[in-house]
């Protein structure tokens, strides 16, 4: 979250001026913007300049308009991203394209920030990235063990904190599918309450983030029907519909969860949206995702698994 003294630094020059801009180029009406904490009005005034919003509202006007921070600061000049800013940025773009060579600079990145600071928070993500780029490799969720201990360590370190705040969160969302410990599900769902505070881009993405690791995981695991209700409402609350890996593979693992209860049909063809949309944009990815699949496919014979992925090619 943006600090205090970040945001009046800011907000001296052309906060109106890129907030209007931006209003005019998404086609929203000054109304929409400010629902439903201000009126257009106060809008009208805070785009000519004539007055500034309070620290709350301008964060609620960035929620409105659909750009993070860092997009923002960016288009009003102010942007000058801090180290913990590119790490964040780059995992998203990672988990959202599965840009090895860009996973790969940010570890070395968060390697040598982390020698310079000290600071826990590049060591956890360089692990994040290492297990993430681990298992796209190997095409396998199991880590080795050096990964799992590194991941464990950070696992146990945020059950031990009193308070989670967005990054601890971040990393929930990312070690929940990796580490098999009982209680996961529970810690996830108690990280999903405390992201309703949030009203941000960034929970937004955490958030959905633990609905496709959870449908993954519980795959995996064999609770079928649980893994389709986080399924549900992954695609309940995106705003991104089939766009990304995340998605695409929740999607995948949706379609085996009912291919395991008998819903052969319904299977069938959610799969086919997931290929067709790797197919479409992501072709380097789906020999890895035919491999993720046949592995998860744990209750079928051979042959069967064949047949029923020759259905998915009809």
């Amino acid at each position: 979250m943006m600090r205090m003294n970040a945001y009046f630094n800011m907000i001296q020059d052309n906060t109106g001026e890129t907030i209007r801009t931006i209003r005019t180029n998404s086609n929203l009406s000054q109304r929409e913007v400010g629902e439903p904490f201000l009126g257009q009005s106060n809008i009208a005034k805070i785009e000519q300049g004539l007055t500034d919003p309070s620290y709350i509202n301008f964060m609620k006007i960035l929620y409105n308009l659909n750009v993070t921070l860092n997009e923002f600061m960016f288009l009003a000049g102010h942007h000058k991203q801090n180290r913990k800013d590119k790490v964040l940025n780059n995992l998203e773009q990672f988990n959202h394209l599965n840009d090895i060579s860009l996973a790969e600079e940010t570890i070395k990145l968060c390697d040598i920030w982390f020698a310079d600071t000290g600071d826990l928070f590049f060591s956890d993500y360089a692990t994040v990235l290492r297990c993430s780029l681990y298992v796209s490799q190997h095409e396998q969720i199991e880590l080795d063990t050096t990964l799992f201990d590194q991941l464990t360590t950070i696992w146990n370190r945020i059950l031990a904190m009193d308070e989670w705040y967005l990054n601890e969160l971040y990393l929930i969302s990312y070690v929940i599918l990796l580490v098999p410990f009982d209680g996961v599900v529970d810690v996830a769902e108690e990280a999903l309450r405390r992201l309703d505070v949030y009203d941000l881009h960034l929970a937004e993405t955490i958030r959905q983030q633990i609905h496709g690791m959870l449908t993954i995981m519980l795959t995996m695991r064999g609770q079928y029907e649980l893994a389709i209700e986080y399924a549900d409402r992954y695609f309940t609350t995106s705003q991104h519909a089939m766009s990304g890996n995340v998605a695409i593979y929740t999607n995948m693992f949706r379609a085996i969860s009912y291919l395991h209860l008998g819903q052969r049909e319904k299977a069938t063809k959610l799969a086919r949206i997931s290929i067709s949309i790797v197919a479409l944009l992501h072709q380097n990815e789906k020999e890895t995702m035919l491999e993720v699949m046949k592995r998860a496919i744990i209750s079928f014979p051979p042959e069967e698994i064949e047949q029923w992925f020759d259905d998915i090619y009809i």
